[in-house]
């Protein structure tokens, strides 16, 4: 773990930060321990500066505002701010993450495959401001829902681009995903019914019918856009569902290809 502090009207062409992580292993492969580094920066940039993480630990930008106009590129690990970005726009590579309470992101976010975008804490809603997100396919938007006040995680934005891939041997996700961890009352487990809301949102490029949405322990939710408002409806639970070989268009089991199989009538 480190920290230091930007000087005053600092305006570097290139800040590099190399926050790691330790992986100890022995002869025994159940017993391999992680650790992961913090790098802490106070103050702000400006000007031009151009801000590249590297590392697979953590670099926090601690102050209220980072005002350069270089891009922000998250090549590896987790950046950490609740600052005001005015001028940089934000890359998030395949895996990498962006932690956020309260920032704000006025030149958008990009992410691919894998990277994650946590708003707030786990105890309590916390909210961010982000003008464009595109949301790469298998990216994550990961957001707290807590059962009191039917309340969660604030995610406002102005344009919501979603990709979807079409392909039969691609990786697990070929759209986004909205993973949710509910926070449930006591002795329950599942939240009450109704609409979350999940924050504004503009202009929808894409459908969001497309997003996988995880962590619900089996209910039924859908996501939607409703007087400019995300809005994550919550139902019961799913019904089991049983699904049986047809073999109506050939002798090929080849799933989510050929219309081989069909949900058994209950009627």
């Amino acid at each position: 773990d480190a920290t230091a502090s930007i000087g005053s009207g600092a305006t570097p062409a290139l800040f590099v930060d190399n926050a790691p992580t330790w992986v100890q292993g022995n002869d025994n492969n159940d017993n391999i321990t992680y650790t992961t580094y913090t790098h802490t920066l106070n103050g702000n940039f400006s000007g031009s500066t151009k801000v590249v993480k590297l590392g697979g630990g953590k670099l926090a930008l601690t102050g209220s505002a980072q005002n350069h106009s270089g891009a922000t590129e998250v090549w590896y690990g987790t950046l950490a701010t609740n600052a005001s970005m005015p001028n940089s726009h934000i890359w998030l590579n395949r895996h990498t993450k962006l932690e956020s309470d309260g920032g704000n992101f006025a030149k958008g976010v990009e992410m691919f495959y894998g990277a994650e975008l946590h708003v707030g804490s786990a105890d309590k809603a916390g909210s961010v401001t982000i003008s464009d997100l595109n949301l790469g396919f298998g990216s994550r938007v990961c957001l707290d829902l807590f059962a009191d006040g039917l309340k969660a995680d604030a995610l406002n934005t102005s344009n919501i681009t979603v990709e979807k891939k079409n392909w039969s041997n691609g990786p697990q996700y070929s759209t986004p995903v909205f993973a949710f961890t509910p926070h449930y009352a006591a002795g329950q487990t599942t939240l009450p019914e109704g609409d979350y809301v999940l924050g504004s949102a503009g202009k929808v490029t894409g459908n969001l019918a497309d997003v996988v949405v995880e962590g619900l322990n089996g209910q039924k939710a859908t996501l939607a856009v409703k007087d400019g408002k995300l809005v994550l409806t919550v139902s019961g639970q799913r019904s089991a569902t049983e699904i049986v070989w047809t073999g109506a268009n050939g002798n090929a089991w080849d799933i989510n290809e050929t219309a081989n199989f069909a949900i058994r009538s209950t009627g």
